[in-house]
């Protein structure tokens, strides 16, 4: 069984030794609690020195048995193969640090939180998506990513991507926003939003940036599926997945793909606008899409293949896949779209 399946099996587990490891992110009422009762175990044969790695915030596995069983009552029986398991896979992904001393501190291994990191997921409630991996990102957010079709000036269809955004406004106001291209919305008057199971989401006004080739269309309820988060900073070589509708030969419809491959590069077009480059497969009906991070938050959109014709025919220049970065998504949101929805 693979890692997500055998985490996902074990979910409750999985939240309670988040919730033990992650208390101080978390709740400092919890944190102060699990170090007060963890004192009182009769697991220590060192009380002294297991009170100093409780104080300095090192909890061990066995701090978590006792105080699941003597506070919390919430698990029956602690399997401690599988917690083994969780806690490396929260190493693996930085959430916690395995802590080793020169003079030891408690009988059993110990573990100290990487507070930045856990709060930042925490607090926008995205932390699972880095423990379960891109397979519960795509299972969590598949409804969140719509197709778009469109009919332009000659009555020819077309069909691009895009991503619902939940946005609070100024009167404490939730709006459901689909981002998507400039090039896919720009035919206002001939555009359907169509959701995963082919139904049509009604939308009120379509925004389309000044610069960019970005677009916002807004629709006319709040759609209560996983809403997307932004976030600007992303590396080369970092693993993305992106997720779209792109036209496939042979096929009776338009279906939902997904991708995984990694950013390339950083570059600015002929026309100065920044752009990365992205190894993911993508073809026409990806525009449009996002591009999705380890942590589940889009970190660019899919816009246009850099392409020559010429160039390729006569060089073998093949394409490359160009993503707008979320910096650029974040600023048209604040500079033409949020002071404009009421």
């Amino acid at each position: 069984m693979d890692s997500y399946r055998l985490l996902l099996n074990h979910d409750e587990l999985v939240k309670e030794v988040v919730l033990f490891f992650g208390s101080k992110a978390i709740s400092t009422d919890l944190y102060e609690d699990i170090k007060k009762e963890c004192k009182k175990s009769p697991y220590s044969t060192d009380k002294k020195n297991h009170g100093t790695a409780l104080d300095l915030g090192f909890f061990s596995p066995n701090d978590f048995a006792y105080y699941s069983f003597s506070k919390r009552k919430k698990l029956k029986s602690i399997p401690d193969t599988i917690v083994g398991i969780i806690l490396n896979s929260l190493c693996k992904c930085n959430l916690i640090f395995q802590q080793d001393f020169v003079v030891k501190l408690s009988d059993s291994k110990t573990y100290v939180l990487n507070y930045n990191l856990f709060k930042f997921l925490w607090d926008r409630s995205i932390i699972f998506n880095l423990i379960y991996g891109f397979q519960f990102i795509t299972d969590n957010y598949r409804n969140s990513v719509f197709k778009i079709v469109i009919t332009n000036e000659n009555n020819e269809a077309g069909i691009g991507s895009g991503f619902l955004l939940n946005y609070t406004n100024s009167n404490i106001k939730e709006n459901s926003l689909v981002i998507t291209n400039k090039h896919v919305a720009k035919y206002k008057e001939n555009l359907k939003v169509i959701n995963k199971n082919d139904d049509i989401i009604e939308h009120s006004s379509i925004i389309l940036s000044s610069k960019a080739d970005l677009a916002v269309i807004e629709l006319q309820e709040t759609y209560n599926y996983q809403s997307f988060h932004l976030l600007e900073l992303h590396n080369i070589l970092d693993d993305i997945i992106v997720v779209g509708y792109p036209q496939i030969p042979c096929s009776n419809n338009s279906y939902q793909v997904v991708h995984k491959g990694e950013i390339n590069s950083f570059i600015e077009d002929y026309f100065g606008n920044e752009l990365f480059l992205f190894s993911a497969k993508v073809s026409p009906g990806n525009s449009g899409g996002p591009i999705i991070n380890k942590f589940g938050m889009v970190v660019g959109i899919v816009t246009y293949n850099l392409f020559n014709e010429n160039d390729m025919n006569k060089k073998g220049i093949l394409p490359y896949n160009a993503g707008i970065p979320a910096r650029t998504i974040i600023k048209f949101l604040h500079n033409e779209v949020f002071n404009n929805i009421k």
